[in-house]
């Protein structure tokens, strides 16, 4: 699926998707509450002011992707692959941050709280 496909079926209402290869994508300030990504690949995308609200990563490659002044808000990451991301500026509440590998290491919400938050790798 590219992005194309991958909007047109988000704005016709699907939420969960599994093992979409996206890499080197913007998705910046789409509107993509909601959503449910599954082993889906996602390095060096652009998420800067996307509202991804109660969506959920789980098991994902997010390598080199750029969270700034995105809302997080009750979204989680979870199992993800986490290599150089950024989330200066994101609004994180209730944000689940958990059982991430950041270069070989397994990060946390503690992790997150004291280092990730508000990295800016731009």
């Amino acid at each position: 699926m590219n992005l194309s496909e991958f909007l047109l079926h988000y704005k016709n209402g699907q939420r969960n998707f599994i093992g979409l290869d996206l890499d080197d994508h913007d998705f910046h300030a789409l509107d993509l509450s909601d959503a449910v990504f599954e082993e889906c690949y996602f390095h060096s995308t652009s998420w800067v002011g996307s509202n991804l609200q109660n969506t959920r990563f789980k098991n994902c490659s997010l390598k080199c992707a750029d969270f700034r002044n995105t809302n997080l808000t009750n979204a989680a990451i979870q199992d993800c692959l986490v290599d150089s991301i950024a989330f200066n500026g994101a609004i994180t509440k209730d944000f689940v941050f958990s059982g991430n590998d950041f270069y070989g290491a397994t990060v946390d919400q503690k992790d997150f709280e004291e280092t990730f938050k508000d990295e800016d790798r731009k």
